[in-house]
């Protein structure tokens, strides 16, 4: 089944040991401030205060998605999987380190991270990056300019800065292709099914 599939690959990239290239940077994916953190991180009062109210609202906002949350079913499909929709590719084995600043998504990955391991979500890329996140002829339908077929990521680990920016290590699991939207914003998510590639069946065949 594809689910017994995903955990394979799953399983085979677990073992691997993640390294970043020396000639590859921590990935920006939008120019504009420095961080989230008006202050700079430089108040250290104001840093305890906000990561008390972090820890408090992600932890309700995960009990409540833990409880509505179905579980995978057998034929590889997801339900409600946040999406991480920018102007790049990320290919399945892809693995790089994000640092990520905008709002909306540092929500999202914080939401993510509040929860038990695996990490999971969906890079889907989108023309134009998160300035057409909302505009019509980018929705999660088809017909429209959006693609539809993006790479299910796995957060390998996380770690926040002073300045409320997070540092994502990350690596591509599988590819997936968006079923049905549920959300659009402040950011999106969708039910989404597994498409392995040739590489993983024949990983699976092999070992089954």
């Amino acid at each position: 089944s594809a689910a017994t599939l995903f955990q394979t690959s799953q399983q085979v990239r677990a073992t691997t040991k993640f390294r970043c290239p020396r000639w590859l940077p921590a990935l920006k994916m939008s120019s504009g401030p420095g961080g989230g953190d008006l202050m700079g991180g430089e108040d250290e009062a104001r840093n305890q205060q906000i990561a008390s109210l972090k820890s408090m609202f992600y932890a309700e906002t995960q009990t409540k998605e833990v409880e509505k949350e179905p579980e995978q079913s057998i034929t590889g499909v997801y339900n409600d999987m946040p999406l991480c929709r920018w102007r790049y590719t990320f290919l399945p084995a892809f693995q790089t380190v994000l640092n990520v600043w905008q709002p909306q998504y540092t929500h999202m990955f914080e939401g993510i991270i509040a929860g038990p391991k695996p990490w999971l979500y969906v890079h889907l890329q989108l023309p134009g990056g998160t300035e057409n996140l909302g505009k019509p002829e980018y929705d999660l339908k088809i017909g429209t300019q959006a693609p539809l077929v993006g790479t299910l990521m796995r957060i390998v680990s996380a770690q926040r800065s002073e300045d409320s920016r997070l540092i994502l290590v990350v690596q591509g699991i599988s590819r997936v292709r968006v079923l049905e939207p549920t959300q659009m914003l402040p950011y999106s998510r969708a039910n989404v099914q597994l498409l392995p590639d040739c590489e993983q069946w024949s990983a699976y065949n092999s070992q089954a």
